[in-house]
């Protein structure tokens, strides 16, 4: 197991530290427990550099699909008590969404319960 740290590795099977060099190159990995294993006992900072990144393309039809819903959404001002919108908030932090995202997958929820028992 090699320990990582600014852009050089300690090999405690040979006692010695090295500068990463070729090391820096992602291998191909045969599983994911190899690439975890690699992430594990690399320094990521190192081998991000060598990544480019990746151009995603979108088919027209995507494109205007989300342009149309984009369109369709409407600004609304709703007043909430403050401890409501503070429970919001710290649901919303726990789950890893923004407080104004939760609140409109909870509305989206609520409205699908009441049309199904309709």
């Amino acid at each position: 197991m090699y320990l990582s740290l600014n852009g050089f590795e300690w090999d405690p099977e040979e006692g010695k530290v090295f500068k990463i060099t070729d090391k820096n190159v992602i291998p191909e990995f045969d599983n994911e427990e190899s690439a975890r294993d690699f992430f594990d006992t690399h320094n990521t900072v190192d081998v991000l550099s060598e990544t480019e990144p990746e151009q995603l393309f979108t088919s027209p039809a995507l494109k205007e699909k989300l342009r149309r819903q984009r369109e369709q959404r409407q600004m609304i001002t709703l007043r909430i008590s403050v401890p409501h919108l503070e429970g919001i908030r710290r649901i919303a932090r726990k789950k890893g969404v923004p407080y104004q995202t939760l609140i409109h997958i909870w509305i989206a929820e609520a409205l699908e319960h009441e049309y199904k028992n309709d």
